[in-house]
């Protein structure tokens, strides 16, 4: 009932900001001026850089290092619940948001080949094991079944290469309605993730379908109206972050009530059975992932188009080039987990005062930061470009490539989704 209630209040506010937003002969879904127009590029690749930024930090509270960043018991409830419901699952489903925003144009296989099965398989195949190796042998890390590439590529539950293996489902499922009106694609997104809120299992990441409408919502969202009738200014920033500090103070308490679930397999009922549910033994449960989904889409526009910076900044550089971010941040959390051994005095302490909690919090989120940035840096990209934007795969399909004087298209940074 709850959840229900929510999806409606949520769906009708979306289609209101939709209304106001559109201009008379507009078409959604259209393609967006970002390439034209430096600033509107920026906040794309600002809002990445944040939310990877946000990724990294969410991860510090799953790593087998702890005691940084979100691990710290430093927060006692709800302050814990709400620092973490800021950062959790905003990143995602604006990830999702914004991959939509950049997937308007046709659907081509040599993008999705360069841009997302490359990597997946880089990853898996090279990337993974290599830090997995690392933690083993300088962290004594127990082995798991994600050591074998073969599961860790079919099998990416709880895993980083879950996004591209969900961006591969969704780019095809997007390309199969795309010549639909746009209420019918949103109507087919939700329908779609409704059937996988009973699928418990990380075989090729189904239940990412879930996230599948963020993903068309931000396909076809106005997007340059919505840059147009909301200039950035301080005071709208500050009230974009407002709003979305409580809703994360609703949220706290709604999960603590066990209302609304996020749609993971961690916080699927008893009632699944070999990862696949009855809907008629749970003919609702449909809504709460969809609920979920609607109020971080409405989260994510207002992140974007609020709080997010849209001038070049310091980062925006290191925002184009994200999936480094995301898929090596995980070499460096371990060290970072271990480098609190030189701050004894700030582990596991809920009694230090107030300031210095804030504090502490600020400089793990400007660790973060600097992580990413370095990542995402030139000496890193050179050295793992042929793994994450493997465009020598061209070789293998265009023959006689020197005879073809327009040369082989690109897989441009804005155009590819990058992430998480």
């Amino acid at each position: 009932m709850y959840a229900g209630l929510i999806l409606a209040l949520f769906l009708i506010a979306l289609l209101f900001m939709v209304y106001m937003l559109m201009d008379n002969g507009a078409d959604l879904g259209s393609p967006i001026a970002a390439n034209n127009e430096i600033d509107r590029a920026a906040l794309l690749d600002n809002a990445k850089f944040i939310l990877v930024t946000m990724v990294m930090l969410n991860h510090t509270g799953q790593h087998i290092v702890k005691n940084f960043g979100l691990s710290r018991q430093m927060w006692a409830q709800p302050w814990g619940g709400l620092l973490f419901n800021m950062v959790c699952p905003l990143h995602v489903r604006t990830l999702c948001f914004i991959s939509g925003i950049l997937s308007r144009s046709e659907f081509k296989a040599e993008k999705v080949m360069i841009g997302l099965v490359g990597p997946l398989f880089g990853f898996c195949f090279i990337i993974d094991p290599a830090r997995r190796l690392m933690e083993r042998h300088f962290f004594g890390a127990l082995p798991s079944m994600y050591d074998n590439p073969l599961q860790s590529l079919f099998n990416s539950e709880g895993q980083l290469q879950w996004y591209l293996v969900a961006l591969i489902w969704w780019r095809v499922l997007g390309s199969l309605i795309e010549s639909f009106r746009p209420c019918v694609r949103i109507l087919a997104a939700y329908v779609l993730a409704a059937m996988v809120s009973y699928v418990a299992t990380g075989f090729l990441s189904l239940p990412a379908i879930g996230l599948f409408p963020a993903f068309v919502a931000g396909q076809l969202f106005p997007y340059d109206q919505a840059l147009a009738k909301l200039p950035w200014r301080s005071s709208t920033a500050v009230i974009g972050l407002l709003m979305l500090v409580i809703v994360s103070i609703g949220r706290t308490f709604v999960d603590a009530a066990d209302l609304v679930l996020v749609p993971s397999p961690l916080h699927f009922p008893r009632s699944f059975s070999n990862d696949i549910a009855n809907p008629v033994d749970m003919p609702l449960f449909w809504l709460r992932g969809l609920a979920d989904t609607s109020l971080e889409i409405f989260k994510s526009i207002v992140f974007l188009f609020l709080v997010c910076p849209r001038k070049k900044t310091c980062f925006t550089d290191a925002g184009k080039y994200s999936i480094y971010s995301y898929l090596l941040h995980p070499f460096v959390l371990p060290w970072l987990g271990k480098a609190v051994v030189l701050t004894p005095w700030l582990k596991d302490r809920t009694a230090i005062s107030l300031p210095l909690k804030v504090i502490v919090a600020a400089v793990d989120i400007l660790i973060c930061g600097g992580v990413c940035a370095m990542l995402a840096s030139r000496p890193v990209r050179f050295v793992f470009s042929l793994l994450i934007e493997p465009t020598w795969i061209r070789n293998f399909y265009i023959k006689d490539r020197g005879n073809d004087k327009s040369g082989p298209t690109t897989c441009d940074n804005t155009e590819r989704e990058q992430s998480k």
